[in-house]
């Protein structure tokens, strides 16, 4: 069976020139691996892990009791259809967060599952009316996965973007409970695609989809050669401009002690970069008093926040949290005050209003953050080089909305242009929100094609 599965693969076909039984060949083949191996491997490291990695201990803590809370929320459940909406964390339920309204609207119970604990934290906080019920999706076993989807029951599971769970895919294609991925994006550099193993392990998941609605038609291109032709594969866009579009006109005004115009605000940003950017920042600080930043770290924990405010020592700053605390009278433009460090989650889309020009970090680690946030707020955004795999980012740095520095000797130059140049800056911020609001207004698009589907 394996040489066969080798021998398929290696032949470099696409899938739909493929022997009709190679899918389900293929399918079955990823069943063993990762139920025989990739699972037992993950369990075994998840007892020590544990003791190693807080993030860890608090996913496994947090997990406690996801059973008894989904069967007592789905005794709500009205006589209705109900969507099963999966997002990997914040950033995905933010971008699938148009789509549960708009099917809530036209009668649907919405549940929500995430993977990440800050995503999971992120929907409590916010406390959205839409949803029946959110939740963890638990551990992907073969009996969880099954045990899950038999308590929801849904009418149909939408993935938003990726974070497609192996064992919920094969056993809802099992049950025949249609499924779809929206906001696909496939990159021909990814190994999803140009891969060979990995291809076909992915080929395995998406070829369980009824229907792939992509961000861009060079996508939907790409999806069609690793599909069979069974698979509906359409151009619809990405929710995320909608929702940030949406967001913005939610989003509240804090007073903060600093003065908008001459505030930056540093947002996402990774505790790799604090030695990149912060010196750049010093730098603008001590040539030029009238600057103020804000600072918000991606990662929001005691250790992180104690190592970046060894870092702004010498400035006077103030957490977030503490201004939280006080009545808008309470608080006054303070100068003297050059930074404020955000310690909490869920606001620091709101902060951008605060500032007139943003750096989102990620881009000198592991991948650029969010750029739309800064960008319908009408800023003018400074990134690291690391931005290729996200198509909103590199759309916009061909637009000349974005400026991406190739390394960090070119921040100081960067920073400056834009410092100096008001009208640079307002163009920039103009062309962003412009970018931004042209391309929302899918959601409805993408409801309506699901709902018409399961009508």
């Amino acid at each position: 069976m394996f040489l066969t599965f080798h021998y398929f693969i290696n032949r470099n076909l696409t899938l739909y020139k493929r022997p009709k039984y190679f899918l389900l060949h293929c399918m079955l083949i990823w069943k063993l691996i990762y139920n025989i191996i990739v699972l037992p491997v993950f369990l075994i490291l998840l007892i020590p892990g544990q003791l190693i990695f807080p993030k860890i201990r608090r996913t496994v803590r947090e997990h406690r009791g996801l059973w008894e809370r989904t069967t007592e929320a789905l005794k709500k459940r009205k006589k209705k259809k109900l969507i099963w909406i999966h997002a990997a964390s914040a950033g995905e339920y933010l971008q699938g967060k148009p789509l549960i309204e708009e099917f809530s609207r036209i009668g649907y119970d919405c549940f929500l599952t995430l993977t990440s604990v800050s995503g999971y934290r992120w929907v409590r906080a916010e406390k959205n009316s839409s949803l029946l019920h959110f939740e963890y999706y638990p551990f992907d076993l073969p009996f969880s996965a099954t045990r899950f989807i038999d308590i929801v029951k849904p009418d149909a599971i939408v993935f938003i973007k990726t974070d497609l769970w192996p064992n919920l895919v094969w056993k809802a294609r099992k049950k025949e409970i249609p499924l779809y991925l929206v906001s696909a994006s496939l990159s021909r550099y990814s190994g999803k695609y140009n891969s060979k193993y990995v291809r076909s392990y992915y080929c395995s998941l998406v070829n369980s989809m009824k229907e792939i609605m992509t961000v861009e038609k060079e996508d939907a291109e790409l999806f069609q050669e690793i599909v069979q032709k069974k698979v509906t594969v359409s151009v619809m866009g990405d929710s995320r401009y909608e929702s940030v579009v949406k967001r913005k006109k939610e989003s509240p005004k804090y007073k903060l002690p600093l003065v908008t115009k001459n505030t930056i605000i540093f947002g996402s940003l990774r505790r790799a970069e604090f030695n990149i950017v912060l010196p750049v920042l010093f730098e603008i600080l001590k040539n030029k008093p009238n600057i103020q930043a804000i600072i918000a770290p991606h990662e929001i924990d005691d250790d992180t926040l104690n190592k970046l405010e060894q870092y702004l020592s010498e400035y006077k700053l103030t957490r977030f949290s503490t201004l939280q605390k006080k009545t808008g009278t309470q608080i006054k433009t303070d100068k003297s005050c050059r930074i404020i460090v955000i310690d909490t989650i869920g606001h620091l889309f709101s902060l951008y209003q605060n500032a007139f020009l943003a750096y989102v970090g990620g881009g000198f680690s592991s991948g650029v953050h969010n750029t739309l946030e800064p960008g319908v707020m009408g800023l003018p955004i400074i990134i690291g080089p690391k931005y290729w795999k996200f198509r909103e980012a590199v759309g916009m740095v061909k637009e000349g909305i974005i400026y991406a520095a190739e390394s960090p000797l070119d921040l100081p130059d960067i920073f400056n242009s834009l410092l100096s140049n008001s009208t640079k800056r307002e163009m920039s911020g103009k062309k962003a929100l412009k970018y931004i609001s042209e391309r929302s207004g899918v959601s409805k698009k993408i409801v309506k094609k699901i709902a018409g589907s399961e009508n």
